[in-house]
């Protein structure tokens, strides 16, 4: 069935060479969520999206980790074009290499829609603009061959629940640690001040010392 919507997308939809090399453009730029990874560096320099850009480095290491090294090798799936020739011959005309490897799931939609969940949870509204890019992104991997329409459907939906699990629990780490540090920096202000007490009534003890002893001098001469 899927390998069926492959073919009829090949025969009749790549005689366009300006969606043909639009997607091509598409997918190249989002080759190993490299876009994700520039985007993130870019957000780490402005205080008010250092932890967006933070996350969404995170995204990108986690599409590795558990795209890339787990779920492709768990499920060794085949690319769509070695079951289908004429899908390599397509692949190879518009100047793409063939991917080595395994199909399922989708890198390319695991990582756009697990970077693009949390920066628009992040930067709430002026971030869903990046869905767009992200369903470009997925939709580019059908329309090469490149993969299975499952393959891309499993990336988006186990990007997404990564993200948005990367988006609550490091913010709620984050928050506990800035608890612990306001709590130890509190604790510490407070053993400052006091110590800082401390010395003040030792430097007063002297003076009253001293003005009793000229009170009882004066005493003694009367």
């Amino acid at each position: 069935m899927e390998i069926e919507i492959l073919k009829y997308i090949n025969n009749h939809l790549h005689s366009s060479n300006f969606f043909n090399y639009f997607f091509k453009v598409i997918t190249i730029i989002s080759d190993n969520g490299y876009i994700w990874i520039a985007l993130g560096l870019i957000l780490l320099i402005f205080k008010k999206t250092r932890k967006a850009g933070f996350l969404t480095l995170m995204g990108a290491a986690a599409t590795f980790v558990i795209n890339s090294i787990i779920l492709k090798m768990l499920f060794n799936r085949a690319r769509p074009f070695t079951e289908a020739t004429e899908l390599a011959t397509f692949i190879n005309s518009i100047g793409l290499e063939l991917p080595t490897s395994n199909s399922f799931p989708s890198g390319h939609a695991f990582s756009s829609f697990c970077c693009a969940t949390i920066l628009s949870l992040q930067l709430k509204k002026k971030w869903p603009l990046v869905y767009i890019f992200a369903f470009l992104v997925a939709t580019s991997r059908v329309f090469l061959c490149v993969h299975y329409p499952t393959d891309v459907l499993a990336g988006i939906v186990i990007g997404s629940a990564v993200g948005v699990a990367i988006h609550f629990v490091m913010n709620y780490i984050l928050k506990k640690l800035d608890e612990f540090i306001l709590k130890h920096r509190n604790k510490k202000d407070l053993v400052k001040a006091t110590a800082n007490e401390q010395v003040e009534s030792e430097n007063k003890e002297p003076e009253n010392s001293t003005e009793e002893q000229i009170v009882k001098t004066d005493n003694n001469e009367e």
